[in-house]
């Protein structure tokens, strides 16, 4: 019993240990940082930090995983807490599978306003499809998780101009979608609004792997 006692102490205190750590503890060894962004995620004034972090591979052919970190940063020192992470949200790089895509993530598409992190990805092919999928995602820090509040996207053609667009407001439940509309020209679009059905908190932790299959849903 007193093993266990004693296993238990040292199991909790290297636990809250690994959580009021220094920026870099948090970054493995073989990973590299690609996006840092700071910013008051819990109403605390305090500077929180988002990065992304992606595997460092030799291997040109081998997909690197990415992993997005939330850290709240602790009150009475200059170190952090990890809150949240996700390691499939972030899309990676696949030249393999598909070559004329680009790289969906900017590290400037990053952001933190008013307590909401927006995240924002764009799929840009130079080859195979005129189209552009522009989307972002607003979390914000509510039952003491990262929950998804809102959504945007719009998806265009580079060559006719035609787009549509759908915005998503997850705490009302509603959403907008917009038809009609062109980037070369005034056209009389199109705005629809209706009920969505989601009938539980959507978590960061637990969202997939973003490659717009939301646009998809809730167009």
């Amino acid at each position: 019993m007193k093993k266990l006692f004693l296993y238990i102490t040292l199991l909790l205190s290297l636990t809250s240990f690994s959580q009021n750590l220094r920026l870099n503890s948090f970054i493995p060894k073989g990973w590299k940082t690609i996006a840092a962004i700071e910013g008051d995620l819990n109403s605390d004034s305090l500077e929180d930090v988002v990065i992304v972090i992606e595997e460092i591979d030799l291997k040109e052919s081998k997909l690197k995983p990415r992993q997005l970190l939330i850290l709240f940063k602790n009150k009475n020192n200059e170190l952090y807490s990890l809150k949240a992470q996700n390691d499939v949200f972030i899309p990676t790089v696949d030249y393999k599978n598909e070559p004329c895509l680009e790289d969906p993530f900017n590290k400037d598409k990053v952001s933190i306003k008013n307590g909401i992190l927006s995240i924002n990805l764009r799929y840009f092919y130079n080859c195979g499809s005129w189209n552009i999928v522009d989307e972002t995602y607003k979390f914000r820090f509510q039952e003491d998780n990262f929950v998804l509040i809102g959504y945007d996207a719009f998806d265009y053609h580079r060559v006719s101009g035609d787009m549509k667009s759908v915005s998503v407001n997850l705490l009302t439940q509603k959403k907008k979608i917009t038809v009609g509309q062109n980037i070369f020209k005034d056209n009389n679009a199109i705005t629809k609004w209706s009920d969505i059905d989601v009938d539980k908190s959507i978590m960061l932790k637990n969202i997939g792997t973003a490659n717009y299959s939301y646009f998809k849903k809730w167009i």
